[in-house]
């Protein structure tokens, strides 16, 4: 649509895929060891809310965030994958719906299983917190769409090494 594929080629696609790679390893290990510190410190309170956000109301989207975190950029290990660019868009939406599930873990999943337990329950958002987080998206799109439309969205620099100079200045 942009027409960028001058500048922003596959080999720096291919190099983006392997840095996700790189980084859905450190978050499954952030997630892994964040268990293992849990089990291993013998907390009951913090084994008892790790498995809860296994297992507990909100384990859909628990489970959602680490497939979309952890396994789904190791697909990027496969040469095909990493080059074709249908696969790198769906793959960094499906990252980006992961990294959405994540805060909602975390932020909801500490609303709904307080450390008092008559507080335990489904947390339900008012329509004023749908109004907010509708203006807060809208907000966000509209400035990012002033930003693509009057700021380059390619670096000057990039766009010289692009150029054709032709002869050199002298000759």
């Amino acid at each position: 649509i942009f027409r960028f594929e001058r500048i922003v080629t596959m080999k720096i696609l291919e190099a983006v895929a392997k840095t996700i790679i790189f980084t859905g390893l450190i978050v499954g290990y952030a997630y892994a060891i964040e268990y293992f510190l849990a089990w291993y410190s013998h907390n009951i309170v913090e084994i008892e809310a790790f498995r809860w956000r296994a297992v507990g109301d909100y384990s859909v989207e628990f489970w959602i965030m680490v497939v979309c975190n952890s396994v789904v950029p190791l697909l990027f290990f496969f040469r095909k994958i990493r080059t074709s660019i249908p696969w790198l868009l769906g793959i960094s939406i499906l990252i980006n719906v992961g990294m959405w599930y994540e805060r909602f873990v975390i932020i909801i999943g500490s609303v709904a299983h307080d450390f008092i337990p008559h507080a335990w329950g489904l947390y339900r958002p008012s329509a004023i917190e749908f109004g907010i987080m509708i203006g807060s998206f809208s907000l966000f799109f509209l400035f990012f769409l002033l930003f693509v439309k009057h700021l380059p969205s390619i670096s000057m620099t990039e766009m010289k090494e692009t150029l054709d100079h032709g002869e050199s200045h002298g000759d």
